[in-house]
């Protein structure tokens, strides 16, 4: 692992039943990357990233993040909490606390896991609370924020654990196009902050202008990796060139 490498992944296979999900991937990150995957549905996009902070555990490979390795053939359960401590995933869903507010949401963490008074939490939370535009939410419980609210303040608490990489799984899925673009832009400040990211996105006009990387897999292998002004102008794989001629089609359906 070079000085400039933060993340290294190699030989990953997992299956679920008989069906090869993931075949022998090597994927490696440089510190400060954004890294779009991108692909068909089923094609492993999110095993793949709930591998990374083993969420799930692969059937084989290995898994190193900074100075936290793990190998499948032997985790051991410090070696998956020193893993975890590197990472902060985003979800689909928000997966808030619905019974805390917005800043309890953030602070949780902060007190429990890493042991900060109240104030000391209190204080990152509201920074973060207005770095993804919602100070006047602190007080507010999930029930009662949109789904695009909900999801910047799932994006602050992943930011409050402070970590080396940060994992978004399709954090727009679930939104409409205008609370969407409320997370993408948030998105898009913490990228040009310099934070290390890789996420799983259907919205091709964020993967192309944030992107440093773009990866697209399917049937479990990634089949390119280039910038993404290749991937979006001269695709040199026969299934990408489908996979963007399709989702060029969609996009202009659906504006239709």
């Amino acid at each position: 692992m070079d000085d400039k490498e933060i993340l290294k992944a190699s030989g990953i296979e997992k299956a679920y039943g008989g069906n090869l999900v993931l075949r022998g991937l090597d994927l490696s990150v440089s510190k400060g990357e954004i890294v779009s995957i991108i692909g068909p549905s089923g094609a492993g996009k999110t095993t793949l990233l709930r591998m990374l902070n083993w969420l799930e555990r692969p059937d084989r490979g290995s898994i190193r993040i900074g100075d936290a390795y793990i190998d499948a053939a032997s985790p051991e359960k410090r070696q998956v909490r020193a893993l975890r401590a590197k990472t902060a995933m985003v979800f689909q869903h928000y997966n808030l606390f619905r019974n805390k507010t917005a800043l309890e949401n953030i602070t949780e963490a902060l007190i429990q896991v890493k042991g900060m008074t109240k104030k000391e939490a209190d204080e990152i939370g509201d920074e973060l609370l207005e770095k993804v535009g919602l100070s006047d939410k602190r007080n507010q419980y999930p029930s009662r924020l949109s789904g695009g609210q909900q999801q910047r303040v799932g994006i602050a608490r992943a930011l409050a654990l402070s970590p080396e990489v940060m994992l978004f799984d399709e954090p727009t899925s679930s939104l409409d196009p205008e609370l969407a673009e409320e997370v993408l832009c948030v998105m898009t400040t913490i990228a040009a902050s310099g934070m290390t990211m890789i996420t799983v996105s259907h919205e091709m006009r964020f993967v192309r202008n944030v992107s440093s990387r773009v990866l697209f897999l399917d049937d479990g292998n990634i089949l390119e990796s280039a910038p993404p002004e290749v991937i979006f102008t001269a695709p040199a794989h026969p299934r990408t060139q489908v996979f963007l001629r399709q989702s060029r089609l969609s996009d202009l359906n659906a504006g239709s």
